[in-house]
């Protein structure tokens, strides 16, 4: 009798271990589907920021307007975005020190 019922209760067990899997499955297949949603959004928004650097950065230095940026305007461009960055980083070092001076 109990040989029975042990076999019985095995037997439940193993019929119902798919179901509980299946359940699993679907919730990390829609959290893959979400992941890749969220990763798809970055990525066009990604594409559209550079769209959009790309025009500024024909407005601002193709000056022969001919919509592409020659060698010299390339240099231009380079010269001031290394300009730029050298702002940033001063400006960067400027706010640790403040930050902690006042700690």
């Amino acid at each position: 009798m109990t040989k029975i019922l042990l076999t019985g209760i095995a037997a439940a067990l193993a019929f119902s271990m798919p179901a509980f899997a299946e359940k699993d499955n679907a919730g990390n297949k829609n959290k893959k589907a979400d992941k890749e949603a969220k990763a798809d959004k970055e990525t066009k928004a990604d594409k559209k920021k550079q769209k959009l650097k790309k025009k500024e950065m024909l407005e601002k230095f193709d000056v022969d307007k001919d919509g592409k940026l020659s060698k010299e305007e390339k240099k231009a461009a380079r010269k001031a975005q290394k300009q730029e960055d050298k702002k940033a980083k001063k400006n960067d070092k400027k706010k640790n020190k403040k930050k902690d001076n006042d700690e």
